[in-house]
């Protein structure tokens, strides 16, 4: 897998883990997205998807666009989150919330920070469950 790809194996498209995700995982609220994450056991792989109301955008057009920017700052910037030490498979939804659209740079950096958010949060599972097995 090349590293700033975007594989079909990389995006969320079971019904189950979309249930998985939104019954038991966590929410972050970083404006102008809420994002649910959640850590389950198995391959190491991170999947998402990104969703917007069409409540927000009425023109396809526009939350495709909108999609479209958020994805391609996800995949540059994918290699903040995977690590050597990965051994959960994170889910990952991102949901835009604002009413206007913003520009890539702007994206980019909102994403940054939610993968460092993400990482901090997988860094602090992976230290309980090293206090559990000593």
């Amino acid at each position: 897998m090349k590293k700033f790809s975007l594989s079909k194996a990389e995006r969320i498209s079971l019904k189950k883990d979309f249930d998985k995700l939104f019954k038991k995982g966590n929410l972050l609220s970083l404006f102008p997205f809420k994002v649910y994450y959640l850590f389950t056991p198995g391959y190491p792989l991170v999947k998402i998807s990104v969703s917007i109301s069409t409540n927000l955008f009425k023109r396809a057009i526009q939350r495709n666009y909108i999609k479209r920017i958020i994805k391609e700052a996800y995949r540059k910037n994918k290699h903040l989150l995977l690590t050597n030490d990965l051994k959960h498979n994170i889910l990952i939804n991102f949901t835009y919330v604002n009413k206007h659209i913003i520009s890539y740079h702007e994206m980019e950096t909102y994403i940054k920070n939610i993968l460092l958010e993400i990482k901090k949060a997988y860094s602090s599972l992976k230290k309980e469950e090293n206090e559990i097995y000593k």
